[in-house]
């Protein structure tokens, strides 16, 4: 294992990933952390790794805000990445190691660029791990 030396006037920023390129990626949601909103509503961190590709592995972080605001975004991800019709009440496991295909793109944050999914960027229905999302035309592999 690398050896390290902290001498006390490091400045430590983020890693130094560059920004994956605005496309549409197949992801696995490989992780959801519950948390809560400034505004005190429920909000999921998701973990979506690309599958696939030459950005295999690389993971996209994004959130489902569980507010009347956001509803329609909410239902859009379960439909599309959970593979959800009807009523249901969301559980973390509806989500977990399910496929689909997202559209990213590039925003600026604090100097720097960021891969963000879009607001509308669940593209295609999510399926059972394993059994793959297809990919899209804009997909940069």
């Amino acid at each position: 294992m690398k050896e390290y030396n902290i001498d006390g006037d490091e400045d430590f920023e983020g890693g130094d990933f560059p920004a994956l390129p605005a496309a549409n990626y197949p992801v696995k949601c490989t992780g959801v952390k519950e948390t809560t909103t400034a505004k005190g509503d429920d909000m999921w961190n998701l973990t979506l790794t690309v599958i696939g590709g030459e950005f295999d592995g690389r993971l996209i972080f994004d959130r489902v805000v569980f507010s009347d605001a956001a509803e329609n975004r909410v239902k859009l991800i379960f439909s599309r990445l959970g593979g959800i019709k009807g009523s249901f009440t969301p559980e973390p496991i509806m989500l977990l190691q399910r496929v689909c295909v997202i559209e990213t793109i590039i925003e600026e944050y604090e100097g720097k660029d960021k891969c963000k999914v879009s607001f509308n960027g669940y593209l295609e229905s999510g399926a059972e791990s394993g059994s793959g999302a297809s990919q899209s035309n804009n997909t940069p592999f």
